[in-house]
């Protein structure tokens, strides 16, 4: 007999760090619970690997205006009727259309929290003020709040008062989706530096960029490899053809089969100037890779212990992350000792340990 019966709450299974670790937890509590997946919309790259255990719901519905926000809330409320939980946040509006669907409901409120809401507050130019009063009254209504990271947990009782004891801190799985490397040419020049990122600002990767750039001058050989879609990819690329660096960097796209390149690649940079987390960092150091990340709020330090598990640099120092690079690849041992050190630490991510932690939450409300 299943213990709990529970919903998690999605727009859809898009390809975005957010999914993964929904995904991931829907699986894991599946096969001791009665869970249903509610999506908005049918799309995404991470339906093909949903749990079969796993009642999958879709609302068919948009929530562009009003009349389409009412009524996917109506369908929401008859889905969420049969549940002693919810599980909602992984997307921030998915909280607010969750917290009125249950409106009398006798159920448990469970919010996931990604984000850190100082940096997007900040990096939008969003007035702080509306923000403060709508996150303190929606956040009086969860019993829980699950945070991805210490940071994470810090912003929202600064930004939202959330009292303490409803905040937990659940650092997010490695969750691969696929190993397999069936008719792909990956003979690319070493060493070889990767990252996975959107393209977008926050992930500044202009600054990887001209940190390669720099390394190449003194180093003649290397590769870097882009893996990821966004808005920014053809300033990227007049970016890399200016800093004459093109020939040795790949725009390679969106992957599902990361672990692919990240097997075959020597280091992992990522030069963000916030992240909730930082999923990445972990799915590479699961994969061996010695890892160079900037000092941004709020996961790298967290994952990387503040430099014992990988190296850190300022964010934004093009000059550091260089060097970090150079220092690196000339030292057998320490890249030896890196790759060593993330096998050892991505274990603290394995999904059985964090299911394991949402399966406490759960039992105890």
């Amino acid at each position: 007999m299943k213990n709990k019966r529970i919903a998690i709450v999605l727009p859809d299974l898009g390809g975005g760090g957010a999914e993964k670790v929904a995904l991931a937890v829907a699986n894991g509590l599946s096969k001791e619970n009665d869970v249903r997946l509610i999506l908005f919309k049918r799309e995404g790259i991470f339906l093909e690997y949903l749990s079969k255990d796993v009642e999958l719901v879709v609302l068919n519905k948009d929530h562009k205006n009003i009349k389409q926000i009412f009524s996917l809330i109506r369908l929401l409320r008859k889905n969420l009727k049969d549940r002693d939980l919810f599980i909602a946040g992984f997307q921030l509006f998915t909280e607010f259309y969750s917290l009125i669907a249950t409106f009398n409901m006798k159920i448990k409120k469970i919010s996931v929290s990604q984000i850190d809401i100082r940096q997007i507050i900040s990096i939008k130019g969003y007035p702080m003020m509306p923000f403060k009063i709508i996150g303190s009254i929606l956040y009086r209504f969860f019993d829980i709040c699950i945070c991805s990271s210490k940071g994470v947990k810090r912003s929202l009782r600064k930004v939202f008062n959330v009292k303490k004891k409803k905040l937990r801190v659940i650092y997010n799985p490695v969750f691969d989706v696929e190993n397999n490397n069936s008719g792909i040419d990956i003979d690319y020049e070493r060493p070889i530096f990767i990252t996975l990122a959107r393209l977008n600002y926050q992930k500044r990767l202009d600054i990887m960029i001209k940190a390669f750039a720099k390394y190449l001058k003194k180093n003649k050989n290397g590769t870097l490899l882009i893996l990821g879609e966004g808005d920014l990819e053809e300033e990227l690329k007049k970016l890399s053809l200016d800093l004459n660096v093109l020939k040795n960097l790949k725009f390679l796209g969106f992957k599902k089969n990361v672990s692919v390149y990240l097997n075959r690649a020597d280091v992992f940079l990522l030069t963000s100037d916030f992240e909730g987390f930082g999923n990445v960092i972990v799915e590479a150091m699961a994969n061996a890779l010695p890892v160079i990340s900037t000092d941004c709020p709020s996961g790298p330090s967290e994952i990387l212990k503040k430099g014992k598990y990988g190296k850190l640099t300022p964010v934004g120092d093009v000059d550091s992350f260089s060097d970090a690079m150079e220092d690196l690849i000339r030292d057998e041992k320490e890249l030896k000792k890196y790759s060593e050190l993330s096998l050892e630490r991505a274990k603290e991510f394995s999904l059985e340990k964090i299911i394991g932690k949402y399966k406490d939450v759960i039992k105890r409300l």
